[in-house]
C-alpha cells in the first residue's frame, strides 16, 4: 500500500537500477528516471594501510577478496566457500564484512570453510584501507544474490582489480561481460568453473579490468551523475529560470551533493524527489526515499 501512495504521488521517481525503474514503470503505468549511483574514480590510497591488516591477520601473497557491510546469506559469501571446496583451493580468501549480524550463519560459514585459508577480518570502514585491499587482490569475487545498484561494484571497477560476479540483473545492468566474469547466479558449480577460468586466463581478466575502470570512469563518475540530477531539477523545478543551473552549480549545494553523492544514491529501490518551494535565491530540499517491493519507505537521507 505504502508502494502505491508513492508511485501515486505528484512527485519525480528516480531509481538508481535499471532493472527497477523498468519493473515499477511496467507496474505504475508511471515514467521512473533511471540515475545511477556514482564513485570518484582512481580513489586515492596507501597500500601501507593493506599491508598492515593483511600481515595483521597473516595473509602473504596473492588472495581472493569478498567484501560487503555485513555478512549475510543475501551477499552470497557461502556460494564461494562451496565452490572453492569444490576445486580444493590451496591460496588465501579474505573476507571483509561484519559477522556479528547473523551468528548462526557465520558458524556454517566458517564450519563449511574448515579445509580452506579463509581470513575473516572484520567490517573494514575506511574507504582508503578497504580500496587498498581491493588493489591487492588477484581477484575480487562478488556472489551476491540480490542487489539494488552495488557501489561496491563501481568501487572495485575503479581500482582495476579484475571481477567474477552474480548475473543478477542489477549487475548486469551495469557492467556487460566484456567488463566482468559473470557466474549464473547461486550456482556453485559455475562459479568454480569461472574461478577455474579465471586463474588459467590471467591475461583476459586483466583485459576485462581495464574496460571496467574505462567505464565506471566514463559513465559512472561521481560528476556526472550528479549533473543528471542537476538537470532533472532544472528542468522540472526551474523550467523558466535560466539562471538557475549556473546558481546551482556554483553554490554550497554543488559541494554538499558531490560529498553525499554516494550515501544519498546508496539503497535499493526507487528515490523520490519532492518539489521544494521555492522563492527567489532559496533553498532545494531533496527528500531521498527507498521503496522496494514488499517494504515501506523511508526517509534515507535530505540535503
Amino acid at each position: 500500500m505504502v508502494e502505491r501512495i508513492y508511485m501515486n504521488a505528484d512527485t519525480i521517481q528516480t531509481s538508481i537500477a535499471k532493472p527497477q525503474a523498468d519493473y515499477y514503470e511496467e507496474k505504475y503505468g508511471k515514467p521512473v528516471r533511471y540515475i545511477p549511483n556514482g564513485v570518484e574514480p582512481g580513489p586515492s590510497f596507501d597500500p601501507a594501510e593493506a599491508d598492515e591488516l593483511l600481515a595483521k591477520h597473516q595473509v602473504e601473497g596473492d588472495y581472493l577478496l569478498f567484501a560487503a557491510r555485513r555478512i549475510i546469506p543475501l551477499k552470497g559469501l557461502h556460494h564461494l566457500i562451496k565452490a572453492l571446496n569444490q576445486m580444493k583451493f590451496t591460496g588465501t580468501l579474505v573476507v571483509a564484512g561484519e559477522d556479528d549480524q547473523l551468528p548462526e550463519y557465520t558458524k556454517q560459514l566458517k564450519e563449511s570453510a574448515k579445509d580452506l585459508k579463509i581470513k575473516f577480518v572484520g567490517y573494514v570502514g575506511s574507504r582508503t584501507l578497504l580500496s587498498a585491499l581491493v588493489s591487492k587482490a588477484k581477484l575480487f569475487i562478488f556472489p551476491s544474490d540480490i542487489e539494488g545498484m552495488s557501489m561496491m561494484l563501481l568501487e572495485v571497477g575503479s581500482l582495476g582489480t579484475p571481477m567474477i560476479c552474480s548475473d543478477i540483473p542489477q549487475n548486469k545492468a551495469v557492467l556487460t561481460g566484456e567488463e566482468v566474469l559473470y557466474f549464473r547466479s547461486q550456482n556453485a558449480d559455475d562459479l568454480k568453473e569461472k574461478l577455474d577460468f579465471a586463474f588459467a586466463n590471467p591475461g583476459i581478466m586483466e583485459e576485462k579490468a581495464e574496460k571496467t575502470m574505462e567505464k565506471v570512469s566514463s559513465e559512472y563518475a561521481v560528476s556526472k551523475v550528479v549533473q543528471q540530477y542537476v538537470d532533472l531539477y532544472n528542468q522540472n523545478l526551474y523550467p523558466s529560470r535560466q539562471y538557475a543551473k549556473a546558481w546551482f552549480m556554483n553554490s554550497h549545494l554543488q559541494k554538499k551533493i558531490i560529498s553525499y553523492a554516494a550515501p544519498i544514491m546508496s539503497g535499493l529501490g526507487i528515490h523520490k524527489l519532492f518539489s521544494p518551494i521555492y522563492s527567489g535565491i532559496g533553498s532545494i530540499l531533496m527528500f531521498h526515499r527507498i521503496v522496494a517491493p514488499g517494504t515501506q519507505a523511508s526517509i534515507h537521507n535530505h540535503v
